[in-house]
């Protein structure tokens, strides 16, 4: 269990720490109490804690020599143990990290790479190998992507609505992004017309696009019929994916080849065709890549559609969200969506944010305000 820190950790505390160069020595307890700060990242703080004391010691050691002078055996044999220390504390957990932490692929696989620069610590200048790491550094970046995890909760990153009113959804999608995301797939922003769907989906796309985790975005126009959707959906979908993530480019070429190859223009074809040649063609030689890697799509105003166009899309998303690491965030003026989805099978992935409108927030907040003022009145 860990055990707490002397004093409350305070998320200035989290957002100032600058943590020292790894070349003098980081006590673990302080990397401890940072990362055990996290409810959700409670479960590695001991892992973590197990590498910052790897190092704390293997630092010790490698302090009293002055490279590249050879160790004594007992003493390299120490060094190597500590080393496959720290190495199999990251194996463990770096995954893991970036699932919890929404996928943050990238940085694992630097981190990963940077911590594979230690192997030179054991093959002579051993200050200089661990200076030339930059763990310092790695680490700098991993605290900064997790506090970059948390962008709704920044009043300046929603314009156009009100702050207070539409703090609580926000706070419902910044802990779906943070920490519920496992399990529920599907988040649904679901509100009437006017009531800031569309302002919140858009800014959060803008922010996952800065993160790097946007994948791709589609806005459904009213009147869409199936032969549009046919025509603009996919190639939309797919040409987005390979703009924001470059290892897709091959295969979908090669899938897209070999379908054209088959017949006519698969784009012209019903979205099922497309769907079927296209991704399933991709998927196999993508599947390893994109482990660590979720996709993110963002689509606004399905309902805005007919019944066979939603029933498409909906067909899209349960056939992504079954072979590919996809999460959706999708807003809707009506219940359509979300009764479809669930004829669908995908209801136990959905998880649906209710948003209201101004007047009704203000009203609910004034009927608040004045029964909490009576209430105190009477005990005066």
């Amino acid at each position: 269990m860990i055990t707490p820190a002397s004093s409350p950790l305070t998320i200035e505390d989290v957002e100032s720490y600058k943590p020292p160069r790894m070349t003098r020595e980081v006590p673990p307890p302080k990397i401890q109490r940072i990362f055990s700060s996290d409810p959700k990242l409670e479960l590695f703080a001991e892992e973590w804690a197990t590498r910052a004391q790897s190092f704390y010691q293997m630092q010790k050691v490698l302090g009293q020599q002055s490279p590249p002078v050879e160790l004594k055996p007992d003493e390299r044999d120490e060094l190597t143990m500590r080393w496959k220390n720290v190495r199999s504390a990251y194996s463990n957990f770096i995954d893991a990290i970036a699932r919890k932490s929404g996928g943050f692929g990238t940085l694992a696989t630097n981190l990963r790479n940077q911590v594979l620069d230690l192997e030179k610590v054991g093959k002579g200048s051993y200050s200089a190998a661990i200076k030339r790491s930059q763990l310092d550094r790695v680490y700098e970046k991993f605290v900064d992507a997790r506090k970059r995890l948390n962008p709704l909760l920044n009043k300046a990153g929603v314009r156009g609505c009100d702050w207070w009113v539409r703090k609580e959804p926000m706070e419902h999608v910044t802990r779906w992004l943070l920490l519920d995301h496992e399990e529920q797939r599907i988040l649904c922003l679901e509100g009437p017309p006017r009531c800031g769907k569309t302002v919140l989906l858009h800014s959060i796309a803008r922010e996952c696009d800065r993160m790097g985790s946007l994948s791709a975005s589609y806005v459904v126009t009213k009147g869409l019929d199936r032969d549009s959707l046919h025509s603009s959906f996919l190639s939309t979908m797919v040409d987005e994916l390979c703009l924001h993530q470059v290892n897709l480019k091959a295969p979908f070429a090669t899938a897209f080849q070999q379908s054209q190859a088959q017949g006519a223009d698969i784009f012209r074809k019903s979205l099922a065709v497309q769907v079927d040649s296209i991704l399933r063609g991709a998927l196999p030689h993508v599947n390893i890549t994109l482990r660590d890697r979720p996709l993110l799509f963002v689509l606004d105003s399905l309902d805005y559609s007919g019944e066979d166009v939603l029933e498409d899309i909906c067909d899209f998303m349960m056939y992504v969200i079954r072979y590919m690491p996809a999460y959706f965030i999708i807003s809707s003026s009506s219940r359509r969506t979300r009764t479809v989805l669930s004829r669908k099978g995908l209801d136990s992935t959905l998880k649906v944010v209710e948003m209201e409108d101004y007047q009704t927030v203000v009203a609910r907040k004034l009927a608040e305000w004045s029964a909490k003022h009576s209430t105190s009145s009477l005990k005066n």
